[in-house]
């Protein structure tokens, strides 16, 4: 996964905006990391989360593993995966940040303001 985020990103982040968002890949077997989410079109699979362009191009993307242990783990999970996803990022001031009501929280908002992003 690691090869492939720096492929991905190997001539910059270029677009204005960018959204973060979790999506969900199908998978049917038996494995630990496999999540169910209700109401989802694929209930099934392997959670990650991802950082897209507007056009849909896809930056960074990373596998969900459960509970978190770390510096950061007094944050909400939504600040900390849009703080993680935003790393690709060089210039925070260039770009207009998008995510839904899973990611919110004040923190968040506060992290994004000192960095400089719009959202």
């Amino acid at each position: 996964m690691d090869m492939l985020n720096e492929s991905f990103r190997k001539f910059g982040v270029f677009r204005e905006e960018l959204s973060v968002d979790e999506m969900l890949v199908r998978y049917f077997g038996h494995h630990p990391l496999k999540q169910f989410i209700r109401g989802k079109p694929i209930r099934f699979g392997y959670k990650m989360w991802s950082l897209c362009a507007s056009d849909g191009y896809c930056y960074k993307f990373q596998l969900y593993c459960g509970k978190e242990t770390g510096p950061k783990q007094d944050l909400p999970l939504g600040t900390r995966v849009v703080t993680e996803m935003l790393e690709a990022v060089d210039i925070p001031t260039d770009h207009s940040v998008y995510f839904d009501n899973l990611f919110t929280s004040r923190q968040l908002m506060v992290t994004l303001a000192e960095e400089g992003y719009r959202y």
